[in-house]
């Protein structure tokens, strides 16, 4: 994948950190990738409570009060990791995508480009 390794690095920690902080204990959190055509595809899903529509929408646009809720052991957030992420994924030529419904977890999709090789120069 054609993509900074510290920055797919930061994206994975803080969608999992999440992931974390709003699965309850006995809750699953499953990571794998898969392959599209044009992208490499990783997803992060979990069994924890869920996200509603009116949240989703402000998902990757708002810090603050807005967005952020107290995980399950009352950790508090920001939402700027949320904020970190969706510019690490643009800058590197990807994008993120979020299926989420209250009560029954969210799943966490993040494209970036597959690795190609430079073509050899034609001589």
């Amino acid at each position: 994948m054609d993509a900074d390794g510290t920055h797919v690095q930061i994206i994975l920690q803080n969608i999992i950190s999440n992931a974390i902080k709003f699965t309850p204990g006995k809750g699953m959190i499953e990571v794998y990738y898969s392959f599209e055509e044009n992208y490499t595809i990783i997803h992060i899903r979990d069994t924890g409570r869920g996200m509603d529509e009116k949240k989703l929408q402000r998902l990757f646009n708002t810090s603050g009060r807005l967005i952020t809720e107290n995980g399950t052991n009352e950790e508090l957030g920001t939402g700027l990791g949320l904020l970190l992420i969706k510019q690490f994924v643009e800058e590197n030529g990807g994008r993120i995508a979020v299926k989420s419904e209250p009560g029954k977890g969210s799943e966490f999709i993040v494209y970036f480009k597959p690795h190609h090789e430079p073509e050899e120069p034609v001589l």
